[in-house]
Parts: C-alpha cells; structure tokens; sequence
C-alpha cells in the first residue's frame, strides 16, 4: 500500500491493468448496490465527470502521448477507488476493522523508520531506490509522494480511531512523533507545514486524537533527536548532509522562489484557453522549465475552468468526509501536483469513506453477504 510494490522488478502499469482486470468484472457483478450510495456517489460522479474531461480534451484538443498517459494513470486509479470500497464492504466484519487497524498502524509505523533510516542514515536503504539528494522516498521514488501519503495515512488512523468498534492501541499515541521524523527525513514542506497545522487542528478540536500535553514532550525529543544527528555528522559518523538538507535556508527559499515564479506563467497560459484549457499533459511540456508543483495550477491550465471546479468540488468531498485528512491533503495539494495519479491516496479515500459511517456499512455487508 506505501509504494512497496513500486520496488517490484515489473512495469507498474502492467500491475495497475492486470489488478483492474481481474478486479472489474466482481464490481459489475456484485457491487452494483454499493458504488452508487450516499456515502461515496459525489466522488465518483467528480471523478468519472474528470475523466470524461480528460477524454475529450485529448479528442477535441490535442491528442499528446504523455497526456494519453495521464488519463490512464487517472483511470488506474479510478478503479482502484472502486475495487477497494467495493471489496472493502464485501468483508467488512467488526473482527476485520479490528485486524486492519492493527495491520495499517503497524505498516505506517515500519515505513516512517525505513524512510527515517533511508534520509538521515542511508543513502541508498533497501537497494530498491536511492534518497533524492538527501531526501527519503520510499518506496516511491518521489520524497513528495513518500510524505504526502504517510501524513495521510497517519490522518486516516485518526479517523479509524474515533469509531467505537476500535479498540486503540496504546502505541499509538507516538505514532505522529516518528512519522513526522520520517516527513522530516524527506525534506518536503508541504508535508511538514500540513503535520503541523494537524497539530494544531487535533489540539483546538480534538484533543482526543493527539493531546496537548503530548506538544512539548515531542518538541523536546524532537530536539534531542536532532542534535544526535547533528553529533553523528559533525563527527563524521554518518557520511551524510542530511540535517543541514533539513534546515538549509537557501534551499528551502529557493524552492519556494520557484513555486512562486510558475504562477503568473501558469495564470498567462491558463488565460489563452480559460474554459477547457491547452489540453492534457500540456503542463509537463510546457516553455517553463519548473513544473506546476500545484494541483490546482496543472488541472486549471491543462483542463480550463471546468477542470478547476471538477477537482474543487472533488476536493470538498473530502472535507465532507473527514476535515484533518482534508486539511492536510489541502497543503499538499499545494506542493504537489500529481497526488491525484498516484494510486495510494485513493486507497486512502476509499477507507475513509467506509470509516466515515461504519456502523451502516457493516449491516451494507451483512445483505451483500445474504445476496451473495
């Protein structure tokens, strides 16, 4: 689910395919009663009304061979939203939940200290990708993507954690701790920036999730951790510059100052074609050579303003369903501008919306049981 299959000796393409094709046909035959219910309906009307978009665009437009990739790459991940909601609901038992909780607790856990290890310690951990100068990845390639969908997957650990048919585990509560080592440890603000408003968020509206009195006490060891790493590379004991890559000024406000210089670009080519823009994947081959880095700038300039409202409405989905989650794929959404073709983050959604109203998809599962 983080990427671990991204290490795989296999075109991930081929994977997305094969997984649709075996996967597509049991949605057709048995999930008819479950795609189309309050719960998730709007977010399969914005996403089929995206693709839709894209499809024309590339007819109408201009057909380019890197935006006939990125359709499919919206595609793939489309029916993985199904595919998993749908298989979700087909096993969905209170014994389940309770298993998968621990399941995903312990794989975010794993993956924050793999990531944590590849960015302060090792260059090149696991042999199946190399940090991006300094920067852990994953299992993603992209440290942007590793952080992102860690950070949300902590989220999205939250929300379970509220449901009464959960029973928490204590560990739990250090968890944002050792996963924001790990966003730190990919040097992505957006990721950073968002943890931390979801502190601040769970310390004035939900105190439950994360405790306030649990602030100073992270800070501190969040500080002690630091200055270990700090002794380790002042004495030469890690070959690596890892924490001066953290905290360095000038890259962070040169990265910034590139993020800023897009938008009037961005704007003037989204002013010659407002309404259906200059055509899919037209981002990537623009003059310019930094990319968008933003969702709301790709869609807008690929897709016009009817793209724009898509993903906005899209977007208010996902605060409908769970605001910390929302807020924190807001800042990224910010800093990254291809979140939406990454196949993890749908998975993710798709939880959530299960999770949003537990208690009805389980008595959902138990007549999809009787029928089947």
């Amino acid at each position: 689910m983080f990427g671990l299959y991204r290490a795989l000796p296999i075109n991930a393409n081929l994977l997305y395919l094969l997984f649709s094709i075996i996967n597509i046909t049991g949605i057709f035959l048995f999930g008819k009663f479950f795609i189309f219910n309050r719960t998730n309906h709007r977010i399969v009307f914005s996403l089929f009304s995206l693709l839709l978009l894209m499809i024309f665009s590339l007819i109408f437009l201009e057909s380019r061979q890197i935006g006939i990739k990125y359709l499919f790459s919206h595609i793939y991940c489309f029916t993985f939203y199904l595919v998993t909601i749908n298989s979700l609901r087909v096993f969905l038992t209170p014994a389940f939940i309770q298993t998968a909780y621990k399941m995903l607790l312990m794989s975010i856990l794993i993956v924050s200290i793999l990531m944590s290890l590849e960015g302060f310690f090792y260059y090149n951990f696991g042999q199946f990708n190399i940090a991006s100068g300094a920067r852990a990845d994953g299992f993603f390639g992209n440290p942007n993507h590793a952080s992102l969908i860690l950070s949300l997957s902590y989220a999205m650990i939250t929300q379970i954690e509220q449901s009464n048919l959960i029973k928490r585990i204590r560990f739990s509560r250090f968890l944002p701790l050792i996963v924001f080592i790990a966003i730190a440890a990919s040097f992505s603000k957006g990721s950073m920036i968002g943890f931390i408003i979801l502190f601040i968020y769970f310390a004035l509206y939900d105190n439950k999730s994360f405790p306030i009195y649990l602030i100073p006490i992270f800070s501190l060891f969040f500080i002690f951790f630091d200055g270990i790493i700090y002794y380790l590379e002042f004495n030469e004991l890690v070959h690596r510059n890892s924490l001066s890559r953290v905290f360095s000024q000038s890259t962070f406000f040169d990265s910034l100052d590139s993020r800023l210089q897009v938008i009037p670009y961005a704007l003037n080519e989204f002013s010659k074609n407002p309404l259906f823009g200059n055509g899919v994947g037209y981002n990537f081959i623009w003059s310019f050579d930094y990319a968008s880095h933003n969702i709301f700038l790709l869609y807008m300039v690929d897709l016009g303003i009817i793209g724009l409202m898509i993903i906005s409405y899209f977007i208010y989905q996902i605060y409908k369903i769970y605001p910390p989650f929302f807020l924190l794929f807001l800042v990224g959404c910010f800093f990254n501008h291809n979140i939406l073709s990454v196949v993890e983050f749908y998975v993710l959604v798709a939880i959530l919306t299960i999770v949003k109203d537990l208690k009805t998809e389980l008595d959902y599962s138990k007549i999809n049981k009787a029928i089947l």
